[in-house]
C-alpha cells in the first residue's frame, strides 16, 4: 500500500522554513513514552490501587489511539485518563480485575473514536464517561503521584535531573534509553537549504538528553527550538508564531506525527488569516497495522503532505529539488 500523499495545489517550491516535532518524528517512541505509560499504570493500579491482572495489560494500541484523537499531546494527560477509566469501571461492577474491566462496556476504542469526532481532549473524554454511565464524579486518585510514576517509569536514573525528584517506586533504568533516531544522517544536506525549527511537547530538560542523538541539532540554534518548558501545549498555535517571529519565514511545513501537530497548524492559519504554515504528517508512531488508518485519516482532514517517516518526506524535497 502507498502511503505517501502530497496535495496538488502545494508548491514546494514556495517553501523556505522546516520545523520539526520530535517525538515520532526524529525520535522513535514507540517504546519509550507509550511504555512508560503502561508501566505506571501497571505501578499505580496494582501497586497502589489493589488491582489484579498481568504485566502491561494496556495495549499499546489504545495508547496511540489517544494520540489519534488530539488533546493528548501531554502523555500524562493518558495516563491519568486511562486511570479514571478503569477506576470509575471498577466502582461500577464491583471489581478491580484489570481482565474482567477491559471486557465490560464501555468499550474503550469505541469511546475514542467517538472522541476524536468530537475534537479530543481530556475534559470532553470524562464528559464522554459519563454519558457511558460510568460513575467519575466518584473516582478519587492522586493525580500527582500517578504522574510522577510516569515520570519515574520514563526517565530512570534522569528523574531528578528532569524532574527535580529522586524515583521511588521506579528504580530500572528508564524507557528513555530505548529512543533510536529516526531521521538518517544522509539527509541533512537537504535540510541545509531551508530555514530550521523545532516545535516540541518535550521539556527543555528533555531536549538536552536526547540532542547528543541526533545530528541535525548541531545545525540548530537554541532560539529556534521551542519546548514545553516556554510554551503551551499544541495545538495551541503560539509555538509557531514565535518561530515566525525569530526566523521570519514566508511559507514553512512543520512536520509531526498526531492530531495535535496538525490542528497547531490549521489554528496557527486561522490566527495569520492566511496559510503560512503546511502541515507535514508522518506515520512513524503506532503500528504497521493501523498505519493505513492513520494515512487516511489525516489525508482526509487537509494534511498537506502525509509520509511513512521524515525520511521520505525529505527524499520527495530532494528529488523535487534536484
Amino acid at each position: 500500500m502507498n502511503l505517501s500523499w502530497v496535495d496538488e495545489d502545494v508548491n514546494i517550491d514556495d517553501i523556505d522554513t522546516l520545523i520539526f516535532d520530535i517525538d515520532g518524528v526524529l525520535i522513535d517512541t514507540r517504546f519509550s513514552y507509550s511504555d512508560s505509560i503502561r508501566i505506571a499504570l501497571d505501578i499505580y493500579l496494582k501497586d497502589i490501587y489493589g488491582f489484579s491482572g498481568p504485566d502491561k495489560f494496556f495495549p499499546y494500541e489504545q495508547v496511540e489511539l489517544f494520540k489519534l484523537t488530539g488533546g493528548f499531546n501531554n502523555e500524562w494527560n493518558i495516563l491519568k485518563a486511562v486511570a479514571i477509566f478503569f477506576i470509575a469501571k471498577s466502582i461500577k461492577y464491583n471489581t478491580k480485575d484489570l481482565e474482567k474491566l477491559m471486557s465490560k462496556p464501555p468499550d474503550l476504542v469505541l469511546v475514542l473514536e467517538r472522541l476524536r469526532e468530537m475534537g479530543g481532549g481530556f475534559e470532553r473524554f470524562l464528559r464522554l464517561l459519563e454519558d457511558e454511565g460510568l460513575p467519575v464524579d466518584k473516582v478519587s486518585y492522586d493525580e500527582e503521584l500517578i504522574e510522577k510514576i510516569g515520570m519515574e517509569s520514563y526517565a530512570g536514573k534522569y528523574t531528578k535531573i528532569l524532574y527535580g525528584f529522586e524515583p521511588k517506586y521506579f528504580k530500572d533504568d528508564g524507557v528513555i534509553e530505548k529512543e533510536k533516531p529516526l531521521m538518517r544522517e544522509d539527509l541533512i544536506d537537504v535540510v541545509k537549504r531551508y530555514k530550521i525549527g523545532v516545535l516540541t511537547g518535550r521539556l527543555k530538560e528533555e531536549v538536552d538528553i536526547i540532542k547528543p542523538k541526533i545530528k541535525l541539532f548541531d545545525l540548530i540554534s537554541d532560539e529556534y527550538i521551542l519546548t514545553n518548558s516556554e510554551i503551551p501545549d499544541k495545538p495551541d498555535p503560539r509555538g509557531l508564531e514565535i518561530l515566525k517571529e525569530r526566523l521570519d519565514f514566508k511559507m514553512a511545513v512543520f512536520i509531526g506525527d498526531t492530531m495535535d501537530d496538525y490542528r497547531v497548524t490549521e489554528n496557527y492559519n486561522k490566527r495569520a488569516g492566511r496559510k503560512e504554515v503546511l502541515s507535514c504528517m508522518v506515520l512513524s508512531r503506532g503500528t504497521e497495522s493501523d498505519a493505513g488508518i492513520r494515512f487516511e485519516t489525516y489525508k482526509k482532514i487537509g494534511a498537506s503532505f502525509v509520509f511513512p517517516s521524515v525520511n521520505e518526506f525529505l527524499e520527495y524535497l530532494r528529488d523535487k529539488n534536484g
